[in-house]
């Protein structure tokens, strides 16, 4: 990886300056920690009984910025996870090896750039999203995603 250029924190703001702001600054710090890393770091566990590594953060963030994001946002009433259907309990965004790098990251980009182009139209980031009838709350079985159920603009 390269050495990634990090947005800085945000300061005082409005609503959507703040929100924009603190999104990018979270983006850039996960992808600085992830510079100048070999795939094999990448994928190393951070500590047992974790299966979580910096791969499988930046797999579970591309499957985050689909759902609160991109998906969300859009106007496709469909809902598809990125990595896989989580069901029986697999993670399977954290799953990986040392051959899912390159797929990860770019995965990773394409979602945070759908997200950055919806947010881009959404001119109202305000405490009172629109509900809307096509997506209803849905507890997922697999844990504790939760399907994005507030269109915001």
């Amino acid at each position: 990886m390269n050495q990634a250029q990090r947005a800085a924190q945000p300061g005082d703001g409005d609503e959507r300056d703040l929100a924009l702001g603190w999104l990018a600054f979270h983006r850039d710090t996960l992808a600085a920690k992830c510079a100048g890393m070999s795939n094999d770091q990448l994928v190393a566990r951070s500590a047992d009984p974790s299966h979580l590594s910096l791969l499988g953060l930046i797999r579970h963030m591309a499957e985050m910025e689909r759902a609160y994001g991109g998906w969300p946002l859009g106007d496709d009433p469909d809902f598809g996870w990125v990595w896989g259907s989580y069901e029986d309990g697999a993670e399977d965004d954290i799953e990986c090896g040392p051959e899912d790098v390159g797929v990860s990251f770019d995965t990773w980009q394409h979602e945070r750039t759908m997200t950055d182009r919806r947010l881009a139209s959404c001119h109202d980031l305000g405490p009172e999203p629109r509900q809307r009838e096509d997506r209803p709350v849905e507890p997922r079985q697999a844990g504790r995603r939760v399907r994005p159920a507030q269109r915001p603009c």
